[in-house]
């Protein structure tokens, strides 16, 4: 539960920290790249957090930035983590290796303790039992294979002591990058106005991709991740 904080925290710092809204939008797609890789190998703990840091203050304009496919992803995403019936039947199905999100079991668990030991007439609460032994289960089974991964230090080490911005600080800086798009998209109003476009999801694509063609990622990371191979 702490490390899901952490990556929330990590995420939203590092949107923060961007220097206008092209890497903003770079750092969100990077970070919606990296939810869509970390679903594929059975990963729901740090999606979970960084999930939670890409919808944790509103930057609509932002979002008009990064690709269709890109947001349409995101949603999926979030919706995963929204139903936790749904996400709970998805990791109990998933394949070994796999993490669980740590903060659905946590809740569940919590909800199955909190339920009484003895059902009425008397009699041994079995279902209660019944359900904290499946998730159990669920969780030994998780835990027979683990990840061929090696842990990277410097990474670990700048996601574990990273320091947030407090959520003022936070919220006045996500607003001022949302408020530069929203003031380009009123200068540029003027020159869109009259013109008939025939394929305007293509066109917005356009655009995007050429907002965001003066942005490399490997300037956007910080300096530990720069040394990461990030190709999915």
């Amino acid at each position: 539960q702490i490390f899901f904080i952490q990556v929330e925290n990590w995420v939203i710092g590092e949107i923060c920290n961007s220097k206008g809204p092209k890497e903003a939008a770079a750092v969100v797609t990077h970070f919606v790249q990296s939810v869509e890789f970390l679903l594929e190998i059975n990963n729901y703990n740090t999606p979970a957090g960084i999930v939670n840091g890409l919808h944790a203050f509103a930057m609509n304009n932002i979002w008009e930035l990064v690709e269709k496919k890109y947001k349409d992803s995101f949603e999926k995403s979030k919706a995963l983590f929204t139903d936790l019936i749904s996400l709970k039947d998805k990791t109990a199905s998933s394949p070994v290796p796999c993490l669980p999100f740590v903060g659905a079991i946590s809740l569940e668990i919590s909800k199955l303790q909190a339920a009484p030991d003895v059902a009425e007439g008397g009699l041994i609460n079995f279902d209660k039992r019944k359900k904290l032994a499946t998730l159990i289960d669920m969780i030994k089974r998780h835990q027979k294979e683990s990840y061929k991964f090696s842990k990277v230090a410097v990474i670990w080490e700048y996601i574990s002591t990273y320091r947030p911005l407090d959520t003022q600080q936070a919220e006045e800086k996500m607003t001022s990058l949302d408020g530069e798009v929203a003031k380009k998209k009123k200068v540029n109003m003027g020159n869109i106005l009259g013109v008939f476009k025939k394929d305007k999801d293509k066109e917005k694509d356009k655009e995007k991709e050429s907002a965001l063609s003066g942005v490399k990622l490997e300037e956007v990371l910080p300096e530990p991740f720069k040394s990461v191979n990030w190709t999915f």
